[in-house]
């Protein structure tokens, strides 16, 4: 796995070098704390003694990372090491990238997409997003690399990677039933043999349920809970926000704790003044009032939110919207934009481009495959030889697109849908990006050429 030409692969590691060197000069405070931190510290330092003596409301994998770079408190051997992560990241993805055929131009597109401060900066944070990033980068490539050369190793690679992207966040725990179920139908999309896309989707799915059954088996084992995290019932409140009063009198006494919490929160000085995130505040009111531990707390409530949901459906639709909208905002923080108003504008009108470009691209691709599948034989034949070139960019492609919708999805259905929880598959959207355009003009290039030989005399 190399760039094909040394110039080129010459000049991608120095602007990762020179990337490097330059963040880590100029954010010389970096790591940060978040709000988020102190969590996965109490995890790290719980497994200290290698294991876990209780439930965390955070899974593993970060604090492991912490340990690994004994950052209990901000350390800068934790930034470099996110920040590496980071820039390998993008070198995978770039080197994948070179060895498809896509044109250097765009490969240079998706570096310079890649290297910007609103890019980089969740590596000066001590959140998980950097690490979820290089794993799901770290797990697609060795799916894509599989499917070019087709060694079995790089197959068990990816499948680990995607499993341990959900011990780094829970988000992904679930990420493995869509690659399955997008690895079997894809051969009805391409010729790609059947057989084959069922011995990958059969190894990821083995491989996820292994990881993420043991640890579920252990939290069950050692404090009764099958799962990741206890956090879904809390997380769910943040879509029934506006429809807490339509709880059952019942319910009255939560009802009204409930409803005294989200309305003190709306009028918070300094918050944000929507009340989404209330419920994290409440629990410990809710743990009094109701006697129940974390874990009984977060089933109950889960029972809670579905309770109102089936009651107000219309109502979750509209929450999930309003999640979408705030989803795709940039994630641009007072550190990517140097205290600039001017950067932040700056950054925000790329960012803006980029997803424009992201859409358009995707839907024109996905809706030519669709459609091309029900044409006439003939037709479709004829239409392949302009395929032929880049068909073996589609999986990459759509693998990297349902990777950013299932995050997407799980973002803002369940949780608050932050713009901070999509930054782990930007690199992905960038990447899907260059192939996309890559394939649109590759295969409108392939067309004129073919019109004017037929208009030649």
């Amino acid at each position: 796995m190399s760039l094909k030409s040394t110039h080129f692969s010459v000049l991608c590691i120095l602007l990762l070098i020179v990337a490097g060197v330059f963040y880590a000069h100029i954010w010389k405070n970096a790591p940060l704390s978040a709000p988020d931190t102190a969590g996965y510290v109490e995890v790290a330092d719980d497994l200290r003694d290698g294991k876990l003596d209780e439930l965390h409301d955070r899974v593993p994998g970060y604090p492991v990372l912490l340990l690994a770079t004994h950052s209990l408190a901000p350390s800068r051997t934790l930034f470099l090491t996110q920040l590496s992560l980071y820039l390998l990241s993008v070198l995978l993805l770039a080197v994948f990238l070179d060895n498809a055929g896509i044109s250097r131009r765009f490969i240079i597109l998706f570096l310079l997409l890649s290297l910007l401060p609103p890019s980089v900066v969740n590596t000066a944070y001590m959140l998980t997003e950097t690490l979820a990033a290089f794993l799901i980068t770290a797990g697609a490539i060795a799916l894509f690399w599989w499917f070019r050369n087709g060694r079995t190793p790089a197959l068990i690679l990816s499948g680990a990677a995607f499993a341990f992207s959900a011990l780094v966040r829970p988000t992904y725990q679930f990420l493995f039933i869509m690659l399955t179920g997008i690895l079997l139908i894809f051969p009805l999309f391409s010729h790609t043999g059947r057989k084959r896309m069922v011995c990958a989707a059969i190894s990821i799915f083995f491989s996820s349920c292994l990881v993420l059954g043991g640890f579920s088996l252990y939290n069950r084992q050692n404090s009764n809970y099958f799962g990741l995290s206890p956090m879904l019932g809390f997380s769910l409140s943040t879509k029934t926000v506006r429809v807490i009063e339509r709880l059952p009198d019942e319910y009255k006494d939560i009802r009204e704790l409930l409803i005294r919490s989200r309305d003190s929160e709306l009028i918070a000085r300094n918050g944000s003044h929507t009340g989404v995130m209330f419920i994290w505040q409440t629990i410990p009111d809710l743990q009094r009032l109701t006697g129940l531990s974390k874990v009984e707390l977060s089933k109950y409530m889960l029972r809670l939110n579905l309770l109102l949901i089936r009651e107000a459906p219309i109502e979750y639709i509209v929450e999930v919207t309003r999640s979408l909208s705030t989803y795709w905002l940039p994630s641009t923080t007072d550190v990517s934009n140097f205290n600039s108003r001017t950067l932040q504008l700056l950054w925000t009108m790329i960012h803006f481009a980029v997803v424009a470009l992201f859409f358009f691209v995707t839907l024109l691709i996905s809706s030519f495959v669709l459609i091309i599948r029900w044409f006439p034989l003939e037709m479709k034949n004829r239409i392949s030889v302009f395929l032929e070139p880049c068909r073996h960019l589609l999986l990459p492609f759509f693998i990297s697109i349902s990777i950013i919708a299932y995050t997407m999805a799980i973002s803002t259905m369940v949780e608050a849908g932050s713009p901070r929880y999509r930054t782990p598959t930007d690199l992905l959207m960038f990447f899907a990006l260059a192939i996309g355009v890559h394939f649109v003009t590759q295969v409108g290039s392939r067309s004129r050429r073919n019109e004017a030989r037929l208009r030649r005399p």
